[in-house]
């Protein structure tokens, strides 16, 4: 009896220690991007998530439009990125089929084209539409450049346009009237500014009239005024009796 209740205690011991053991955190499972580098020719957006979508649960999907060769049977695509919900089965959607034929059946009309694949790894599904929304921004500020200089061209050539026609007219109406545009014969009026002269012209001048002062003294017509002074001062002794 007492071993038995022994074993029974160890058993709900046991039991205690396994639920007091910590729970293992399940992963978080990650989506997975996949970039493709060539889009067989004339598959879409539907067909292209109809074929990829049997191998796991796709998240997002992007096909790259091809402007330059745009076509009546449709848009072609020039390369493309798809998402799947899990990275393990990017992982292996890229392995299984790169280099491998799109179509399985000889029926497909894809069946001579290839796959071109690679498991992008860290990469976010976010760093495209980062680089769709530059690029797109991008493309706009260049749109507005060129219809800006466009708007600029076109203005200088109306200008032009009419400045011409003007001219037309009046050379028209010069030959019909030439007696009204007499007056507008008459030449510019010119004006003449006088500039300060210089330190050395200053100094030339000076020089030319001193030499001029120079030239034209007689000693015998000087007289100086201490004699003149003294002369006056004898003659009013004289006249005035000394007085």
């Amino acid at each position: 009896m007492e071993s038995q209740e022994e074993n029974v205690e160890m058993e709900q011991d046991n039991i205690t220690e396994i639920k007091s053991l910590p729970k293992t955190k399940k992963k978080t499972v990650e989506p997975g991007v996949i970039y493709l580098s060539r889009i067989p020719n004339g598959m879409t957006v539907r067909s292209f998530k109809e074929i990829l979508g049997r191998y796991g649960t796709i998240t997002h999907c992007y096909l790259q439009p091809d402007e330059k060769t745009v076509t009546k049977k449709g848009r072609k695509y020039s390369e493309g990125w798809i998402e799947y919900s899990d990275k393990k089965i990017s992982k292996r959607v890229a392995l299984s089929l790169n280099c491998q034929r799109v179509g399985i059946k000889k029926r497909s009309k894809w069946y001579d084209e290839l796959w071109n694949m690679k498991y992008l790894s860290n990469f976010k599904w976010f760093h495209l539409t980062e680089r769709l929304e530059y690029e797109r921004a991008l493309r706009e500020q260049k749109l507005r450049k060129e219809v800006t200089q466009a708007k600029k061209e076109t203005s200088f050539h109306i200008q032009n346009i009419g400045k011409s026609k003007k001219m037309r007219k009046m050379e028209k109406k010069k030959k019909e009237k030439p007696e009204e545009f007499k007056d507008d014969q008459k030449p510019d009026r010119l004006f003449s500014y006088k500039l300060k002269d210089t330190e050395n012209e200053i100094l030339a001048r000076k020089t030319s009239r001193n030499n001029d002062s120079l030239k034209s003294f007689n000693p015998d017509n000087y007289v100086n005024p201490k004699s003149v002074k003294a002369n006056t001062s004898f003659l009013k002794n004289i006249f005035s009796g000394g007085l």
